[in-house]
């Protein structure tokens, strides 16, 4: 009864998994359209040779079940509510574009007859019409809105002058936030804003781009920004100039040389600012630290930590500033072998005997009895060494190395002697890898600690 139960369970939680939604489950919820396309995908999936009655009646009748609905929606709306009506209307006519050049088209005449598309297009097109209407033009803002919606009854319908309304309300919109963006300019200015005063007379082009050029807005722009760079610049500048007072290590050379060249930058639209780009090279220069790095490999891995602009590899050991050498060797141990033997003991099946109870019933009992074997293993045992030693000469002096150790082992197990049960055999276990696959193992690991290393370095660098 119980397994009854839970297979009945199991089979209705399958089922509520697998529970496919339907167009009733999207009307239901009051997903219109959803349950409309669920429906209509259904029946197109059929083909039009297996298009029935039934089908057509189900969706005549849910469209008119749905049409309905918007009706009654449309009805409960005030007039006035236009962002309301647009809805509902735009639903309607999403409806007639995905019922209409169908094979069951047909079937839903008094749908389009009711709601041509033409039509639809010219309700919400009136309705946007009237929406703007409906808006005071004020200020930038009030102007705007009634342009966007202007513009979107544009796109569905050419309704009355609408074209004309959306081209007054949009350049009426241009005209007062290109003024109130001029002025914002010019308050800026006054309290020496040049960065908010530029972005402000920038915006004034832009929203005024389409009528042409507002007053003096683009030379405004282009004068506050120049000043802005000039302020920036000048302070880059002016702490470059302080810290290369006392400057006597290259980590403050290259800082200098950084507020020289943030002053260049800033200023760089406006062409070059006094001598800031030559003195942020010969600082940068003065920063440079030459690497000369020694190794049969390991390139990349120095090239990935010494990747700082201020470090730069050179080909001699002469006049670097560090050298660093890299050496590994490694070596390897032939398999060596080692024996081991031991007695195992373990009960096994010995034969039935009978057995007889106190009612006289008898019965079959196993018996057992205990033997002993013995296993042998034999190890067979090779590794491979790899040291890594790290020297750095030059500006900074340190030395470390480092050894991994890779090895692999197989076992040959023998039983013998004595009773080896039936279902005890011999076997081989593990696998001894080449010489090639312990030293590829030992560089994988070598890499990272080789790279650990090198950042180290690369850190202690940083603050020379």
């Amino acid at each position: 009864m119980i397994r009854i139960i839970i297979a009945g369970l199991l089979m209705f939680l399958l089922m509520s998994c697998t529970h496919e939604r339907t167009s009733q489950d999207a009307y239901a919820e009051g997903y219109y359209l959803e349950s409309i396309n669920l429906l209509a995908a259904k029946i197109e999936e059929k083909s039009e040779e297996n298009f029935k009655q039934t089908d057509a009646a189900q969706l005549c009748q849910l469209v008119t079940d749905v049409m309905n609905k918007y009706e009654d929606e449309l009805a409960s709306t005030n007039n006035t509510d236009y962002k309301k009506r647009i809805e509902i209307y735009e639903r309607l006519l999403e409806m007639n574009k995905r019922l209409t050049n169908r094979f069951y088209s047909a079937e839903l005449v008094n749908f389009f007859d009711k709601y041509p598309a033409e039509s639809l297009r010219q309700i919400i097109a009136k309705d946007f019409y009237d929406y703007g209407n409906s808006i005071t033009g004020t200020d930038s803002d009030s102007y705007h809105t009634k342009a966007e919606l202007y513009k979107s009854g544009l796109s569905y319908y050419s309704y009355k002058n609408i074209a004309t309304l959306y081209k007054n309300a949009n350049s009426k919109y241009m005209q007062i936030a290109a003024k109130d963006f001029y002025d914002q300019g010019r308050n800026f200015e006054k309290q020496k804003d040049y960065n908010a005063a530029s972005e402000a007379f920038s915006q004034v082009s832009s929203v005024y781009q389409p009528l042409g050029k507002y007053k003096d807005s683009d030379k405004r722009a282009y004068d506050n920004a120049k000043k802005h760079a000039t302020l920036m610049a000048e302070e880059a500048y002016q702490k470059g100039k302080n810290l290369a007072k006392g400057a006597d290590r290259r980590s403050t050379f290259r800082s200098v040389g950084e507020y020289y060249r943030q002053a260049a930058d800033v200023y760089s639209r406006f062409g070059r600012y006094k001598d800031a780009a030559s003195l942020a090279e010969k600082y940068l220069d003065k920063g440079l630290i030459s690497v000369y790095f020694h190794s049969d490999d390991h390139c990349s891995d120095v090239s990935s930590a010494f990747s700082a602009n201020y470090l730069s590899f050179v080909s001699s050991p002469s006049g670097a500033d560090i050298i660093i050498n890299v050496t590994c060797n490694s070596r390897y141990y032939s398999p060596q072998q080692s024996y081991n033997m031991e007695i195992k003991r373990e009960k096994v099946f010995d034969k039935y005997v009978e057995q007889t109870d106190a009612q006289g019933h008898t019965t079959q009992v196993e018996t057992f009895k205990e033997v002993s074997y013995n296993e042998s293993t034999r190890t067979y045992r090779n590794s491979l060494t790899l040291l890594t030693e790290i020297s750095v000469t030059g500006l900074i002096n340190s030395s470390s190395s480092f050894t991994i150790e890779k090895s692999s082992e197989k076992y040959e197990v023998h039983y013998w002697g004595g009773d080896v049960p039936s279902h005890v055999h011999d076997y081989n276990e593990g696998v001894l890898e080449s010489p090639h696959e312990l030293e590829q193992r030992a560089k994988s690991e070598q890499s990272a600690e080789l790279r650990s290393i090198l950042d180290s370095i690369a850190q202690d660098l940083s603050y020379l």
